[in-house]
């Protein structure tokens, strides 16, 4: 029992990532795995979200973060910082989306993952992406961030980021 007591913020916080970590790798895989047109795929998806988002506040508080100014001596909220990096992707993603079309083995699993707004309603489909988006930053770059420390912290989240979404099946999430 003395190896799982939890003695600090820091160890409250690593239990509760790794808890959250693996339900929602769990609830991950089975909700990509369901087939499009099932509304069991609305209530697998927003579980989801509801992990992530909740996995990140019991974690306890989250930071909203710091940027450097181009000067680069003071320290500020990322804002524009992050639009631009947005916007960037956006476009990077765009010019990739067109390259996938062609290329079968990844375009097929993407079309698949598509067909529950095809099949389903889009408007409810873009509401949970929205907010799956949302409740995932607050767990990677949120809980999961502060959990592992500062050293590494970004490449860390992104190695698990990219091994939870691999169970999903779809190479290109």
């Amino acid at each position: 029992a003395k190896a799982f007591q939890v003695t600090g913020q820091a160890d409250r916080r690593r239990v509760v990532a790794v808890i959250t970590l693996l339900v929602g790798a769990v609830i991950l895989a089975w909700a990509l795995r369901i087939e499009p047109g099932d509304p069991t795929f609305y209530v697998a998806t927003l579980a989801l979200a509801g992990v992530w988002a909740g996995g990140a506040f019991l974690s306890g508080p989250l930071h909203l973060g710091h940027g450097h100014t181009r000067g680069g001596k003071e320290s500020s909220r990322p804002v524009a910082q992050s639009l631009a990096l947005g916007a960037l992707l956006l476009g990077l993603f765009m010019v990739g989306a067109v390259v996938v079309a062609q290329i079968p083995f990844l375009r097929d699993p993407v079309q698949e993952l598509l067909d529950h707004a095809r099949f389903g309603s889009l408007a409810l489909v873009t509401v949970i992406t929205v907010v799956n988006g949302i409740a995932e930053e607050l767990y990677f770059r949120g809980a999961l961030y502060a959990a592992v420390g500062r050293r590494h912290a970004v490449a860390i989240t992104t190695v698990v980021y990219t091994l939870v979404t691999a169970t999903s099946g779809i190479p290109l999430l």
